[in-house]
């Protein structure tokens, strides 16, 4: 029964209520005294949470990992004079290896709350090929300084010698400067819940009855995709609300390429608003930890959560090789072949994200634009909706203008005009087809979040300048087994006539005479994702090392080559063995408990604690009537000599 206790205790996490039920059930005969429980549940928590040298034991047991694994990474900062820990960042080899494939997007966040010295934990996040979250690194902080997140950012970058295409934060300006310093080519985005937020705090109170007339020209000049367009939008704004002046000045102005439209969706942010998956990850670590978590806690529970997020991403692939029948689709009466190339190369989320959009395009029209000069002297947008562009289904983001203002005009083969099936309400998408296969639609699906839109697959259905290929998608989204695939050896289909023939015309041609080239600059990122992990530099060392071998036998030098090869691991393995001597040898204290502003949530005071405020306010109040009965008593004692006083009678 003690060990049921224990393991529903430990590992569980389960409280009175819950264990006592349980073992009513499982031991019928016996009586359980809720008392005598609640003393064990408690004993097992304290034999479970170290008493003393928390961060000595963490790093204890996170250096007997590295010595398993050297790739582990491990970046401690301490207080040299108190010799207390400060700071702790770590990554597992498989988060090094996540980091190094997806690292286009990056989402950081803090979170407090998560143990019992209140240290700040911050959470790296990136998205899979699986558009799943997963944890690529882990940070305890002592405070939220430029300095603190300069160091994280630092050894972020270190750790697989790359730098994230695009980041999502809150506006947090330590942060913001940080990243500045670090990241110089990163795309830094704030996330537009935050921005929101701060808006209603900071302005709403100087504002009153004006703030939703002012928030909702804000979110049309946010809104806007012309440059022009948003300055003399913002020179209104300022004029007209004046109170708020300062505020958008200081804070907003400067940064005004972080969150406004035209400057986000011309990246790839894989449909990325906010910091609402880091948020969803941080509500899932509180779970499991407290303030009262030890840290060991922390990093356990980090990893098991990776471990998890690993472990979902691997069943998804292996639940989309099974072959399935089912009734007919509209994929299988209109597109089989592109569906039979989609399904080898893309993972469960994306293939459903790229079929819901090849479906979709049933539901619209498209006309061949003969003359579509006139669309670029269009420098302006009526988009007056209080919503972020980006949450308006079949709202345009971007300007014909602006699509092709990079692109030679003779480059040009075709233009498209796309609108809702038999005049549904919506605005007007264009397609432009390339010379080089590609294309471009102003709705950015393509560019933003890497899957081929449905405005697309409507065209393909009537030009044969519609050239479909694999590659079109970004490598990113494509099953591990599919990384850096050789393209001369695929095929591309086009000129798919669903009007008429029943299957549509298909036909080939060699990928050689396509090479994308305009759609690549346009979207800003390698079409191929570069991993720079351990497994790479694996096979890197391995083939010089082969080299060396061949070298070795036909010289007849083997028993040199061993030799300094032996040398050179026992050197090594030293070396190692003394970074970890010095490192758990060393007594490092506990971190300093961090006080934040505010009390303390669920916090009395104790019966026995002396109230000195409330005591010294009764004591204030006790004096003035003592000394106002003596007043009163003198008083009356001088009306009695003088014979004021009257006598009762």
């Amino acid at each position: 029964m003690l060990e049921k206790i224990k393991f529903w205790t430990i590992q569980g996490r389960m409280g009175l209520s819950i264990q006592y039920n349980l073992l009513v059930a499982l031991f019928p005969d016996k009586v359980i005294n809720k008392k005598d429980l609640s003393n064990a549940i408690q004993q097992f928590k304290k034999q479970a949470k170290p008493s003393k040298n928390d961060a000595c034991q963490m790093l204890t047991k996170l250096y007997l990992k590295k010595d398993e694994d050297p790739r582990w990474i491990i970046k401690p900062r301490f207080d040299v004079e108190e010799r207390r820990l400060n700071s702790l960042f770590w990554m597992s080899p498989d988060q090094i290896n996540a980091y190094g494939k997806y690292n286009d997007i990056v989402i950081i966040d803090t979170t407090s709350k998560t143990n019992q010295f209140d240290m700040i934990l911050m959470l790296v996040i990136v998205v899979d090929n699986n558009f799943r979250n997963l944890i690529v690194a882990a940070a305890i902080i002592e405070d939220e300084t430029e300095a603190t997140f300069s160091w994280l950012l630092q050894e972020l970058k270190n750790s697989c010698d790359v730098t994230p295409i695009t980041l999502y934060s809150d506006a947090d300006l330590a942060l913001i400067s940080a990243v500045k310093k670090n990241y110089l080519e990163t795309h830094h985005f704030h996330c537009i819940f935050h921005i929101e937020l701060n808006l209603r705090k900071k302005l709403k109170g100087k504002l009153h009855d004006q703030f939703e007339p002012f928030h909702a020209k804000f979110l049309a000049m946010r809104n806007s995709l012309c440059p022009k367009k948003f300055e003399t939008e913002w020179k209104k704004l300022i004029n007209e609300f004046l109170a708020c002046k300062q505020y958008l000045m200081k804070v907003l102005y400067p940064c005004k390429n972080s969150w406004v439209s035209f400057a986000i969706n011309r990246n790839f942010t894989a449909g990325i608003q906010s910091t609402q998956r880091v948020e969803v990850t941080n509500r899932i670590v509180k779970e499991k930890l407290n303030r009262s978590s030890c840290l060991t806690d922390v990093v356990g529970e980090i990893q098991r959560i990776f471990d998890q997020q690993s472990k979902k991403a691997i069943i998804s692939e292996c639940k989309n090789e099974i072959p399935t029948r089912g009734i007919p689709s509209i994929m299988d009466e209109y597109f089989p072949n592109l569906d039979k190339i989609l399904r080898e190369y893309l993972t469960p989320q994306i293939l459903q994200k790229q079929r819901d959009q090849m479906a979709q395009s049933l539901c619209y029209d498209t006309v061949l634009i003969e003359d579509w000069k006139p669309l670029l002297g269009i420098t302006d947008d009526s988009y007056q909706q209080e919503i972020a562009r980006e949450d308006d289904y079949d709202q345009p983001q971007s300007l014909f203008s602006l699509l092709v203002e990079n692109i030679p005009y003779n480059n040009i083969l075709q233009v498209w005009k796309v609108t809702r099936h038999r005049g549904q309400k919506s605005e007007p998408q264009y397609i432009v087809l390339l010379n080089d296969g590609s294309h471009l639609c102003t709705c950015l699906w393509l560019i933003n979040r890497g899957v081929i839109c449905r405005h697309f697959f409507r065209v393909m259905s009537y030009s044969a300048n519609a050239q479909f290929h694999i590659s079109l998608i970004p490598q990113r989204w494509y099953n591990n087994n599919k990384y850096n695939f050789e393209q001369h050896e695929k095929n591309i289909l086009v000129s798919f006539h669903i009007g008429e023939n029943e299957l549509g015309d298909e036909s080939e041609h060699p990928l050689s005479q396509l090479s994308f080239q305009h759609l690549m600059n346009f979207r800003q990122m390698s079409n191929v994702v570069q991993v720079q992990g351990p497994k790479q530099k694996y096979g890197f060392g391995m083939g010089y090392a082969k080299k060396a071998l061949d070298l070795t036998i036909r010289t007849d030098k083997v028993d040199e080559f061993v030799d300094q090869v032996k040398c050179f691991i026992e050197n090594t393995k030293a070396e190692l063995s003394e970074q970890q001597e010095n490192m758990i040898s060393m007594h490092i204290g506990d971190p300093l408990k961090v006080q934040h502003k505010g009390r303390q949530p669920n916090r009395y005071k104790s019966y026995g604690k002396p109230q000195r405020k409330k005591s010294k306010h009764i004591q204030d109040i006790t004096n003035i009537t003592n000394k106002n009965c003596e007043e009163v008593v003198e008083s009356q004692v001088d009306k009695k000599e003088k014979g004021i006083v009257k006598s009762p009678r």
